[in-house]
């Protein structure tokens, strides 16, 4: 059967200049494949899509662009990092957008799905909260923890304080109209923004399908009120801001907006912040290159993290990386495996991703199973730079569209292939073969969501493994850090109901679904496993899924305030989440390439992990995060004065005398002034506004126990650590 798929292998090679050429088309292969969908459909059609505002990515050449020309030619401008940008742009535009000079390359957003009391006392989180061992209690104060999620209930208790104050200090609602009432946050331009106790305590949630978010930000940052706080979060004193991406939103590009959101609100009140990503595609190039990894990274910095989850794919079967040691070897061939068949279900999306600078030939196929024979081939053309529709005979009907790219965010040949079969004849199945024309390392990823891959169990067609399974958005950036789950609860009952249910898993091993495996650059993911299975968190009470696994519910504030149960990787990263933000109180200037020492170095290890040697290969990174040991960790870097080596330089100068005296060389808008002893507590505080160039701002050291301090002033100009011998 190999034999017979070579023979009938009719694909065509492009010459490697011509290749390489292709580089140069600015719309990536989403794009042009999208612009070919639009222009296939009925006027009518055709005029709505047109007329639809997608999210994109930019490349562009820093030197050459031109911000104007741009946005005249339709773009809005959300976001701008290097040489990357986010902007909203109608689909009309987007050649207008494309031929910009200066923009290198226009990539479509990807959508994102969102992965799904024993917990904190198994990682030692209850003794960081209490202080056991500390100066004081770790409890996120101080510390502001980002959401991007749905499912909302901005009301539930578990966001509020003991004195009745709401903890959320703002909401942006991406999918939301703006009104006079709720306007776009000023630099971003879209969606609904409530900032005021009152407005979000009115506006009561986002969406009413599921409580995903609600279960994910309790679990990191909710209040010990209810049920004698058997179920407060990592860090219940945190601040929060959540970014809801409604039921339109829901994609990488909004997500980084979103970033860009609660990092812009840290820096508006002078406090460091992690933000939560429970969400994860399998579009992209897992090596960390992505335009979202990239902006991520940039995005990073001291007291300005991410946490995200690794997915719960590690069951699934979606992915083949294969290795070619040059042209003679065996054509790598599989099947398309759509989940809910085909009809109006048979849509699905693959990428094939190789190594730069690799050959290969690629063509679409139908086998007869009955006949065990391929009864029909096409070649997919590498060198047409458009987008095309590949035609496969009268055994399947439907559309099938292709388009290929040098991609140049990490010079890698990218194909992408969209389908939506709406009929195939009885005993037959698409696949796809990957020819090598040269030696290298090929991936392919069907989407997961609609679409996986197999080999029918037949003779010469690869099976999917399930060694590397880590998604994108939480899994690949290159400074995020990215979280598996283990299991700390098996059994539940349900509200009302005395029957005890089990999981098939087993109390402290890794959850069977948690993804893992290298990324397409070698490199381990996750980097920490954290409780994610079976996790006892609040849920919406706009929730009208039907779906839900409800604990409990409890009364307060003349409502109800319910608990379920959820599992997975969406649990375990607001876990980590949490507990990040309980360590930024300990040390606020944590970068992400500390806070990655910091899990190395103190993850816990048992007869599940193994040692710290073996596992890494075992999908649990370092190991079980141990919040207590990493919050040690992070009070004794800040008070050694570590953290300040890495900082930015604010415009102000420090001179030391009976007092301490600051001098701001130039005029700032505000800055915040902290002193904290060696144990990372804050013992002094002060914020400035409107501050002239030249003004002076004194500390009376002698107030203070001799020792060591860490001083800490920030302002929109930078920020500025001194470790203070007083």
């Amino acid at each position: 059967m190999k034999q017979l798929l070579i023979s009938l292998a009719v694909a065509l090679t492009a010459p490697l200049a011509t290749l390489h050429a292709q580089s140069d088309n600015v719309l990536a292969p989403n794009a042009r494949i999208k612009m070919a969908q639009i222009n296939k459909s009925t006027p009518a059609q055709r005029t709505a899509a047109l007329n639809t505002t997608l999210s994109a990515y930019l490349m562009v050449d820093e030197d050459e662009i031109d911000w104007q020309a741009l946005q005249q030619a339709g773009a809005q401008v959300s976001l701008r990092t290097g040489n990357m940008a986010t902007i909203r742009v109608e689909a009309s535009n987007l050649q207008a957008v494309a031929k910009v000079p200066g923009v290198k390359h226009l990539q479509l957003a990807s959508k994102g799905k969102q992965q799904l009391d024993k917990a904190r006392k198994d990682a030692g989180t209850d003794m960081v909260l209490e202080g056991t061992s500390l100066s004081s209690p770790y409890t996120g104060k101080g510390v502001v923890i980002g959401v991007v999620d749905a499912g909302f209930d901005y009301g539930h208790k578990a966001f509020y304080d003991a004195e009745g104050n709401c903890r959320i200090k703002r909401v942006w609602e991406q999918s939301t109209e703006p009104t006079t009432r709720f306007p776009s946050p000023e630099n971003f331009g879209y969606g609904a923004e409530i900032k005021e106790q009152s407005e979000i305590e009115w506006a009561g949630g986002d969406i009413t399908n599921n409580s995903h978010g609600t279960h994910v930000a309790c679990i990191a940052a909710g209040s010990r009120l209810l049920a004698d706080g058997a179920f407060c979060g990592a860090a219940p004193d945190a601040d929060i801001i959540l970014v809801s991406m409604g039921d339109e939103s829901d994609d990488n590009v909004n997500f980084t907006n979103a970033i860009k959101y609660v990092f812009d609100y840290a820096d508006e009140v002078g406090k460091p912040a992690v933000v939560n990503l429970s969400l994860g595609t399998h579009a992209g190039p897992h090596d960390g290159t992505s335009p979202f990894d990239r902006m991520a990274d940039q995005l990073q910095g001291p007291g300005r993290l991410l946490v995200g989850s690794s997915g719960n794919f590690g069951l699934s079967d979606f992915h083949i990386r294969h290795v070619f040691t040059g042209e003679t070897d065996t054509p790598l061939s599989t099947f398309l495996d759509y989940y809910n068949g085909v009809g109006i279900y048979g849509y699905g999306d693959l990428e094939v991703w190789a190594d730069a600078d690799m050959q290969f030939e690629a063509k679409l196929f139908i086998y007869n199973t009955f006949n065990k024979e391929v009864v029909d081939e096409v070649k997919i053309d590498l060198s047409n730079t458009e987008a095309q529709e590949i035609n496969l005979g009268t055994k399947v009907s439907g559309t099938i569209t292709a388009a290929y790219e040098i991609s140049p965010y990490n010079n890698k040949p990218h194909l992408l292939i969209s389908t939506s079969i709406t009929s195939i004849r009885t005993n037959h199945q698409l696949g796809i073969t990957i020819i090598p024309k040269t030696a290298g390392k090929v991936d392919l990823w069907a989407d997961n969501l609609l679409m996986g891959l197999t080999s029918n169990d037949i003779e010469g067609f690869t099976a999917p493994t399930h060694d590397a399974t880590i998604a994108e958005i939480g899994g690949t950036s290159k400074r995020i850090l990215t979280v598996g789950a283990y299991t700390t609860r098996r059994e539940y009952t349900l509200y009302r109901e005395t029957a005890v249910g089990e999981l098939d898993e087993t109390v402290g091993d890794l959850f069977s679904s948690s993804s893992y495996g290298l990324t397409a650059d070698g490199r381990m993911k996750p980097e920490v496993c954290t409780p994610g299975c079976f996790i006892i968190s609040a849920v919406s009470n706009y929730d009208q899924s039907g779906t839900l696994f409800l604990y409990n519910s409890y009364a307060g504030d003349g409502r109800y305030h319910l608990y379920g149960y959820m599992q997975g990787t969406s649990m375990a990263a607001p876990f980590a989440t949490g507990t990040v933000a309980s360590w930024l109180q300990a040390c606020p200037t944590l970068t992400p390439e500390q806070l990655k020492d910091v899990i190395e170095k103190t993850s816990r290890h048992d007869e599940f992990t193994g040692d710290a040697e073996t596992a890494p290969g075992k999908g649990w990174g370092y190991g079980k995060i141990d919040a207590l040991a990493g919050a040690k960790e992070c009070c004794e870097l800040y008070a050694t004065g570590i953290t300040g080596t890495t900082m930015t330089p604010a415009e102000c100068m420090v001179t030391f005398g009976s007092d301490m005296q600051l001098l701001f060389t130039a005029a700032t808008r505000h800055a915040t002034i902290t002193l904290c002893n060696a144990g990372g507590s804050e013992v002094y505080r002060n914020q400035l506004h409107n501050v002239a160039a030249g003004s002076t701002s004194e500390i009376a050291l002698p107030a203070y126990a001799p020792g060591i301090y860490l001083l800490k002033i920030q302002t929109e100009h930078g920020t500025l650590c001194r470790k203070v011998a007083h």
